[in-house]
């Protein structure tokens, strides 16, 4: 699945933006739109992301620079992603799922 990276023209490529996805976590079992998304670049230009939960608990993953997959980037379990449709994808990382726009910009 490809999770593309795309980046806006000008301003500052390593700012963050923030959105609410749906999410179900902390023992949820159905999705809410609860979790806040943080977005960033790496140095490296792969896409950073940083999930938070109403809990307070947060989950990092990195999308790779050509926006293929996800993956988690604090050592938790590797990530699944499941298509949902043409826009959207769960992610389920330590029995949490997210669902993610398949296009995200920074």
């Amino acid at each position: 699945m490809l999770l593309a990276a795309c980046g806006a023209g000008g301003g500052d490529p390593t700012a963050k933006a923030e959105d609410l996805i749906a999410c179900m976590v902390d023992g949820a079992t159905v999705f809410a739109r609860v979790c806040a998304l943080e977005r960033s670049i790496s140095d490296a230009g792969a896409l950073m992301l940083v999930v938070r939960h109403p809990s307070g608990a947060f989950r990092r993953m990195t999308v790779p620079k050509d926006g293929r997959g996800v993956s988690a980037a604090d050592g938790a379990a590797p990530a699944e992603i499941t298509p949902v449709d043409d826009q959207w994808v769960d992610v389920t990382l330590a029995g949490d799922r997210y669902r993610l726009p398949v296009a995200m910009k920074p």
